[in-house]
């Protein structure tokens, strides 16, 4: 066809060599014991200290306050007689 060889196919094994000759050589990741003991730990600490702070900021709630969408048909609710004391008092001088 075109010369490409097909990419389902593998790859021929002197290709291979040659790019892990070339490639250097994979790092080791792996921690020690007692390192990986360590960071074990760190993360478990902080996990407890995530978890003690989200069940005692949901234990006590905190002051909630009035969302201005119901504040504004309340406090018109709330003026309303006053208004209509107002508006009557007006008309009897």
């Amino acid at each position: 066809m075109n010369g490409r060889p097909n990419p389902a196919s593998p790859e021929p094994s002197d290709e291979r060599d040659e790019i892990a000759r070339l490639l250097p050589a994979p790092a080791d990741w792996d921690l020690p014991h007692g390192r990986h003991l360590r960071h074990k730990d760190l993360l478990m600490r902080h996990i407890d200290r995530d978890q003690a702070t989200t069940s005692t900021a949901a234990a006590r709630p905190g002051r909630r306050r009035l969302r201005p969408v119901l504040l504004a048909p309340v406090t018109a609710l709330a003026l309303v007689p006053h208004q209509a004391t107002f508006a009557l008092g007006g008309l009897r001088r």
